[in-house]
């Protein structure tokens, strides 16, 4: 469960205890993450890619400059998989696999 204690743990304090580059993948809550200091990080090397399903807001805004970065990988919470998530999955997913590819 997600309260009061358990959001935004995931910030700069966070991070700069981290080794230099390292990778984080974020599967559990949305909210456990500050999205602007993962931003940073990611942006300054500190951080060497982020992984996520979850967002603080779901369904994650398809606008969001993070799921742009080029070091994150971000996929649909898909515990809710109907014929609209698969839609949006497609529409989300494809401009990384494309990155990828070329």
């Amino acid at each position: 469960t997600q309260n009061a204690s358990s959001m935004r743990v995931v910030n700069h304090e966070f991070i700069s205890r981290m080794k230099r580059g390292f990778l984080l993948i974020n599967i559990a809550r949305g909210g456990l993450c500050d999205y602007n200091a993962v931003k940073r990080a990611l942006d300054s090397g500190s951080m060497g890619g982020f992984g996520t399903d979850v967002w603080q807001v779901e369904p994650f805004p398809t606008t969001d400059t993070l799921l742009r970065h080029e070091r994150v990988v971000a996929t649909p919470h898909v515990a809710g998989v109907t014929d609209v998530s698969y839609r949006n999955m497609a529409r989300i997913i494809m401009p990384a696999i494309d990155r990828v590819v070329r």
